[in-house]
């Protein structure tokens, strides 16, 4: 990830939360007084918990790929949002009409603003080159399949095209690469939607 974001933060803190319902993660961070970041994955189980004698202990965090894939995306927020919250109120405001388009689908996740569900797309991107960059094509493909088709994160391609040209030429900032991604989706306003 601090290879691809090109930052890093002091501590990067796994909290597997027994309270928390299976399925559920979210980021946190802050720094301190003496300019340490540390930032949170604080998530649920991935599996059903068993807690009965008559069978071994399993808590449910024990899946790897789960594990890898939820932490890459929630730490994500820590590395992406910042830089969309960069990106002036005028310019979210020009795009928003994309978001009637997956509306519906976006709000049955939970995303109900244009900028929470701008937030996801690059967060999800991030996890598709992260798991290539890793070596994990075949992940990254399921990623990318599942979260356009089944999740309707139609804007990934767009997104997915500036990011490869950023982390492909050092000159391009990650910022630059969200503002040239901006840019493109508000081309697409006045255009056919992409599906």
């Amino acid at each position: 990830m601090e290879q691809f974001y090109r930052q890093s933060f002091d501590e990067y803190i796994l909290i597997p939360g027994l309270t928390i319902p299976s399925g559920m993660a979210f980021a946190s961070g802050y720094t301190t007084a003496h300019g340490k970041t540390r930032i949170f994955n604080t998530f649920g189980p991935f599996a059903l918990q068993q807690f009965t004698a008559a069978e071994a202990i399993n808590m449910g965090y024990a899946d790897e790929k789960h594990l890898r894939e939820l932490t890459i995306h929630e730490f994500g927020h820590s590395f992406t949002n910042p830089v969309l919250d960069k990106i002036p109120r005028q310019q979210i405001a020009e795009t928003k009409s994309l978001y009637d388009t997956i509306k519906t689908a976006m709000e049955n996740q939970g995303y109900n603003t244009w900028k929470s569900c701008l937030y996801e797309h690059f967060v999800r991107a991030g996890e598709i080159i992260i798991a290539l960059n890793l070596g994990k094509k075949e992940d990254a493909e399921k990623l990318k399949v599942y979260y356009m088709q089944d999740r309707q994160f139609i804007y990934l391609p767009v997104i997915l095209a500036r990011l490869e040209q950023y982390k492909n030429n050092l000159n391009i900032t990650y910022q630059d690469a969200v503002n040239a991604t901006m840019e493109k989706l508000k081309a697409l306003v006045n255009s056919k939607p992409i599906y």
